[in-house]
């Protein structure tokens, strides 16, 4: 071989280890960028376990603490809605002030009751006297005007002629009722239950 050669030989020689050394180099050093890469892509995952680890938790103290504000707002209420009832219950009357009034308005119905009662029994009693007074005023009313009807009473006195002695005489017509039986609801000649059979048959 030449000396010319050898020495291009040699240099191609040099020239490759150089080439082989850079490579060599760039080798380790991207084996050392994926050895870091691959730890960090690890503390990454662990980290973000970490972090959704204490993300759960926190999601679950929220709402264990909502859970607990809401049982809070619930007992509040309640607490205060009782000490409302407590307050309206503490208001009231006692029962035998309640019991001691309802009799009282039962006595007081009961009373009311039989003032209405006897009301109505006095105003039929009423009813009934009104009745015979009217049949008595037109009975008197009928006699009064009989005599002139009849064409007997003449210009004589009054209290003469057929009608006083129809009505047995004694000066006058028909003997008006006392004063006493009408002011006291009693017919002349007659109790209560007689002057409503009268005043019936009267009517009828």
């Amino acid at each position: 071989m030449e000396a010319g050669d050898l020495a291009a030989a040699e240099e191609a020689h040099s020239t490759l280890l150089v080439a082989l050394a850079s490579v060599e180099v760039a080798a380790s050093k991207a084996a050392g960028v994926a050895r870091a890469a691959a730890a960090e892509r690890a503390g990454h995952t662990a980290r973000l376990a970490e972090a959704e680890a204490a993300a759960a938790d926190a999601r679950a103290a929220i709402d264990a603490r909502r859970a607990e504000l809401a049982r809070s707002r619930e007992a509040r209420v309640q607490a205060e809605e009782y000490e409302a009832l407590k307050a309206g219950v503490a208001s009231l009357p006692r029962r035998g002030e309640t019991a001691a009034a309802a009799a009282k308005a039962s006595a007081r119905r009961a009373a009311l009751a039989s003032d209405t009662d006897a009301a109505t029994a006095t105003l039929a009693w009423r009813r009934r006297q009104f009745a015979v007074l009217d049949a008595v005023v037109a009975e008197l009313t009928g006699l009064f005007a009989e005599p002139d009807a009849v064409g007997l009473g003449g210009a004589g006195p009054p209290g003469g002629g057929v009608g006083d002695e129809e009505m047995g005489g004694g000066g006058g017509g028909v003997p008006a009722a006392p004063e006493d039986d009408v002011e006291s609801g009693e017919a002349p000649g007659g109790g209560e239950e007689e002057d409503g059979e009268g005043g019936d048959a009267m009517e009828s």
